[in-house]
């Protein structure tokens, strides 16, 4: 062992001595490579920023050669394009010009033409209307008068059966209560309520005709019954008893039907008394007897055990809904909360009456908005039309007890303003027993315009308003035609009738 280390040792410090010997041979050679590597280094750099100087030079010429052309080619083409609108802009005003006058010749050929067509058409209408005319205009005006105004040709008499009397006064009550005389109108009406509200419909179809039977069992004047005025109030105390209650299981409804059969009466009654108190001093009992039922019914309806007050359904509202209001204004005169019922019951006054279907609606509308802008109350009431029905009856009954003119409109907004300060104050009033205010504010903000008669107070000749007197009451429109005069209002007088029509058309009196 010790001979090889001995051995290994003197191998490797011979080893190290030829590598040392080795290494210095090479140094020389290595520096001698290093620098010939970067004498060519710094060659090839030379020769790439050379040529990189040479492309930028040549790059920089051809852009700008390329610009000076593009700019020369660009101005060439703007001179061309400017000589070419000219040219375009020049055509287009000849040709619109001659399009112009083409249209023009046309236009006055085809205006010539027309001019000869229509009078020619005029001519032929004019000739066929004049042989048709004398045909055709008793027939329409007799058609017409079947379903405007009163319908006095529909009017039932003595001699027809009892059921006949008894149907034409139930449908004329429905007309009575907005003060219509029409079978129509009260037929759009009972329309409404059955839409409305069936039960509210029945009961007061059950109490019209219960009544109307009743005034021929105790033999009272059958005019009065055919024209539907014993039973108008008895509409309204049905469609209260059905609507302002809530009646439970078969007891309850059987209650009904009993309290019906009592009401039906009762409100005759109520009617002929008020009647004979009102009646002698020139005033109308208006809706007294339907509002004085109706609050004994509700006053001692919290005592009935099948029978309790039923709560007013209010449906949530943002914002203030102009028909709806106006609708439903007219539609809650007969206790119903349909905005398409009182639309209904637009269109049948409006076939009666145009003056009367328009001061309803406008009734009910101002109200409303008076109700909006002056009174804090909640918008759902004003909605509903709870606030507006009042004033629908307010404005009409003014123009249908006073004699429609220009002053009158006048009186129409005072009454419109007691109206709906007397239904706030009822209200307010009633809400102490938890009872609607129902038709009082109408009936009492109107007596001091149809009790008091300016022409026996002041004593003048042309009095502010004209009170009509009771006998002669009909529409505002034929008031219009007797007391200003054919011409005055802006209607054709009537031609004269025979004897039968004559005794038709003959006024009836309404408070006998």
């Amino acid at each position: 062992g010790a001979i090889v280390g001995q051995k290994t040792k003197e191998i490797t410090d011979h080893l190290g001595e030829e590598s040392a010997k080795l290494h210095e041979s090479i140094k020389p050679h290595i520096q001698t490579l290093g620098e010939n590597t970067d004498r060519e280094v710094k060659k090839h750099q030379e020769r790439a920023l050379a040529l990189s100087a040479s492309i930028g030079t040549s790059t920089r010429e051809l852009a700008t050669n390329i610009g000076t052309e593009s700019q020369k080619l660009a101005k060439n083409v703007g001179e061309q394009t400017k000589v070419v609108s000219d040219v375009v802009g020049r055509e287009s005003v000849k040709i619109a010009t001659n399009v112009g006058n083409t249209t023009r010749q046309v236009a006055d050929h085809v205006g010539k033409e027309s001019v000869k067509i229509a009078d020619t058409v005029g001519k032929e209408t004019r000739k066929h209307y004049d042989k048709v005319a004398p045909i055709v205009e008793p027939h329409a005006r007799k058609y017409s008068a079947m379903v405007n105004g009163t319908m006095p040709d529909m009017m039932t008499d003595d001699e027809d059966k009892c059921w006949k009397q008894v149907l034409d006064g139930t449908a004329r009550a429905y007309g009575r209560v907005v003060l219509c005389d029409n079978p129509f109108t009260g037929a759009m009406i009972s329309l409404a309520m059955l839409i409305g509200s069936p039960l509210a419909w029945i009961v007061s179809l059950y109490c019209a005709a219960l009544t109307n039977l009743t005034s021929k069992l105790i033999d009272l004047d059958q005019s009065m019954m055919r024209r539907g005025i014993f039973a108008s109030n008895a509409v309204l105390v049905g469609a209260g008893l059905a609507s302002y209650f809530a009646y439970e299981g078969v007891w309850g409804f059987l209650s009904l039907i009993l309290v019906a059969t009592l009401a039906a009466p009762v409100s005759l009654l109520a009617y002929l008394f008020t009647a004979r108190i009102l009646s002698p001093l020139g005033i109308p009992s208006l809706l007294f007897p339907y509002a004085g039922v109706m609050l004994f019914a509700l006053l001692g309806g919290s005592y009935w055990k099948a029978a309790v007050p039923a709560p007013i359904e209010i449906v949530d509202a943002s914002r203030f809904r102009f028909m709806e209001a106006a609708f439903k204004g007219m539609a809650q005169i007969f206790v119903v909360d349909n905005g398409f019922s009182g639309l209904l019951v637009f269109l049948g006054m409006l076939a009666c009456s145009r003056i009367l279907a328009a001061a309803a609606f406008v009734g009910s509308v101002l109200a409303a908005l008076f109700a909006l802008a002056f009174f804090g109350l909640p918008i759902e009431l004003i909605n509903a039309g709870l606030l507006g029905f009042n004033s629908a009856l307010a404005v009409p009954a003014l123009l249908y007890f006073l004699v429609p003119t220009k002053k009158s409109l006048l009186s129409c907004v005072l009454g419109l303003f007691m109206t709906l300060g007397s239904q706030v104050a009822f209200e307010s009033l009633f809400l102490t027993w938890s009872i609607p205010a129902m038709v009082f504010p109408f009936c009492f903000a109107m007596l001091p315009f149809v009790a008091l008669d300016l022409t026996s107070i002041t004593g003048a000749e042309e009095p502010f308003v004209t009170l009509i007197p009771l006998a002669e009451l009909s529409t505002p429109e034929e008031h219009i035609r007797r007391y200003n005069g054919g011409t005055e209002a802006g209607y054709e007088e009537l031609p004269d009738v025979d004897d039968e029509e004559a005794a038709l058309l003959k006024p009836i009196d309404d408070e006998q």
